[in-house]
């Protein structure tokens, strides 16, 4: 029997970004002051702790976590919510690579790759719940939800959203087994997101985007660097050459793909943003915030990668 994660991803269908992007405008929730969280998260949405034990029952368990029990409904608030988190989870990843880069530029190179780590991390939960996908926590148990569920003709069908059982925890390597599905079931436009970046990193092995940050923290003898003891200050690292051109960028032999990575998918979340700007102006102030954020003295290292 194939696991559960593998028959909750069969669920999650093919999507146009074209389409969602237009049913995301009735959503946007207005963020005042920019650049702040929402009041309350998600997994508090009204209607949701009720709906989640209601079919934490219907799963019979302990007869088996391979059981996947959905269930579709429509909550209030429920994608205003998840949007506002979206855009709250870039702002973080932003924060966390100007931070990895600070420490790229001082010599502290490993340390860039741990922090460069949560970066990306943060920024590809943010990716998958603008295309659609979120996981919350509901009494230790966790329903993945999809606010755009089956294959839809026009932006307007997206009217309930589906919930799906998992009986255990949401780790890092389920998060990233996540986002690869999602991107791969992703129609998005070549404008707005490089082919070649996308297609390198939805076939990756998922145990790579973790690699370093594992070595670093449980095996007792590793360090990625020579840092250790001394600056490193050398040339080269988290270099961008390919950005937009091919995948050579996205290469997990490299000492400094925490780094990198960070940077490309934090690229691609603010793409899913700018490209919605391009059609309506409700976010012109969590951008403005974000811009003002991106710039040398923030952003040591990649100020000009990440401008726009």
């Amino acid at each position: 029997m194939s696991s559960v994660d593998e028959r909750i991803h069969k669920l999650i269908s093919r999507r146009s970004w074209e389409k969602l992007s237009v049913r995301w405008l009735d959503d946007i929730p207005t963020i005042n002051p920019p650049g702040t969280p929402p009041e309350s998260c998600v997994a508090d949405v009204p209607g949701l702790p009720d709906l989640g034990l209601k079919i934490f029952h219907q799963a019979k368990l302990p007869k088996g976590e391979n059981d996947v029990v959905t269930a579709f409904e429509e909550l209030p608030l429920l994608r205003k919510l998840m949007f506002h988190e979206a855009v709250y989870l870039l702002h973080k990843a932003r924060h966390l690579l100007g931070a990895a880069e600070f420490h790229a530029r001082d010599g502290l190179r490993t340390c860039s790759l741990s922090t460069g780590y949560q970066s990306a991390l943060l920024s590809a939960k943010a990716i998958s719940a603008l295309l659609g996908i979120y996981v919350v926590e509901v009494e230790n148990r966790t329903l993945v939800i999809d606010v755009f569920p089956g294959v839809a003709k026009d932006s307007a069908q997206y009217v309930r959203s589906a919930f799906y059982f998992r009986g255990h925890k949401f780790d890092h390597k389920a998060t990233w087994e996540l986002f690869q599905r999602v991107a791969a079931v992703s129609s998005v436009e070549d404008s707005v997101w490089p082919k070649s970046a996308i297609s390198k990193l939805r076939v990756v092995d998922v145990k790579d985007f973790s690699k370093q940050r594992n070595q670093l923290l449980y095996n007792n003898i590793a360090w990625m660097g020579i840092d250790l003891n001394d600056f490193d200050l050398s040339s080269g690292f988290g270099d961008i050459l390919y950005w937009g051109k091919s995948n050579k960028d996205i290469n997990f032999d490299r000492k400094d793909i925490s780094l990198v990575l960070a940077l490309y998918v934090l690229k691609l979340g603010l793409a899913l943003l700018q490209d919605i700007e391009t059609v309506s102006k409700k976010l012109s102030n969590e951008l403005n915030i974000l811009a003002q954020c991106i710039v040398k003295e923030r952003h040591p290292v990649y100020a000009k990668w990440l401008k726009f």
